[in-house]
């Protein structure tokens, strides 16, 4: 950004170049692909840039940093100082010229009202009361490439601008009507592309045309004075609940006083859940009871662990042991 300026008067061809201290306080730029494409300034009315200051008019235009805008609102005010100002607010003239190129449908006048039917009769009666018919599917939609559709604003327009494409569109069904600037507004996106000024040429490029990667950082105090951000936390997920399927559970019983095998390790393990092998009950407690410290240790009521482990559908003949084997502190 240059941040040199100068301004000049409607159907005028002079310009004179704005104070260079008011664009230093107050020059912003809005930039935004496919809507504004604007800058703004306040002048301060001092002797020496008067001219400027007087040619900064509606309609007028803005040179800047090789750009040319066209002046859409300059609202005087006196500021807390005492003196006159000037709040200069301005497109890219491409802007002013897309509202100009239009495309409006013909209204029927008195010289050419609307007609429907047959071409030139020849006078004759046979042929007067007979309408022409015309049958197409109703449902059915052309739809028309962006080239065409531009092709229609573009070809042998009166405002001297022109297009360029880049990047790849669909076809869609679309018609041709009202300005330029209102048709990219309303179906543009139907091609899923964006648009932005280039000088008299409007460049429309899809998404992936448009990125690429600068490998430059921006940093605020340091290559960036001023810094905004913002945050949406319309759509943020703290955590989340996982629930899981139905699950099922086959348990084979032995039956009371058997099911187990006691004859190998292969048998024991490969046993049902539940088997008590007819093992001794008052002996198996008396025996787990004597070589688990912990039963000591706790006051561990062996009677009531055994009924509890057998509630659950577990053989306490097969669990008592394996939490003696475990070694568990």
């Amino acid at each position: 950004m240059s941040l040199f300026a100068y301004v000049q008067a409607r159907d005028s061809d002079r310009g004179y170049r704005v104070n260079y201290a008011d664009l230093v306080d107050s020059f912003e730029f809005n930039y935004q692909i496919s809507n504004n494409y604007e800058i703004s300034f306040t002048m301060t009315y001092v002797e020496e840039y008067k001219e400027a200051f007087n040619a900064a008019k509606a309609k007028g235009r803005v040179y800047e940093d090789g750009k040319w805008f066209t002046i859409q609102q300059a609202d005087t005010e006196i500021n807390s100082q005492g003196l006159l100002t000037l709040k200069v607010t301005a497109n890219h003239e491409l802007i002013d010229k897309m509202k100009n190129l239009r495309l409006d449908k013909k209204e029927p006048t008195e010289d050419n009202p609307e007609t429907s039917g047959g071409g030139s009769g020849s006078g004759q009666d046979d042929n007067q009361d007979k309408p022409e018919v015309t049958i197409k599917k109703t449902a059915e939609k052309k739809t028309y490439p962006l080239k065409d559709r531009l092709d229609q604003f573009f070809n042998n327009n009166d405002q001297g601008i022109n297009y360029r494409l880049q990047g790849n569109f669909p076809e869609v069904a679309v018609d041709c009507d009202g300005s330029l600037y209102e048709w990219l507004g309303s179906h543009l996106k139907d091609f899923s592309a964006y648009w932005w000024p280039d000088g008299n040429t409007l460049v429309i490029s899809d998404l992936p045309s448009m990125q690429r990667k600068t490998g430059q950082a921006f940093r605020y105090q340091y290559n960036v004075t001023n810094a905004q951000v913002q945050l949406d936390a319309n759509n943020i997920v703290n955590d989340c609940m996982v629930y899981g399927g139905k699950m099922e559970k086959d348990i084979t019983s032995g039956g009371p006083g058997g099911g187990g095998d006691l004859d190998s390790v292969e048998g024991f393990a490969s046993s049902p859940i539940n088997a008590d092998f007819g093992v001794n009950k008052q002996f198996m407690l008396q025996d787990f009871a004597a070589k688990d410290h912990r039963v000591q240790a706790w006051g561990v009521d062996v009677s009531r662990l055994y009924d509890t482990i057998k509630g659950q559908g577990i053989s306490p003949e097969w669990f008592l042991p394996m939490i003696l084997l475990s070694k568990i502190p």
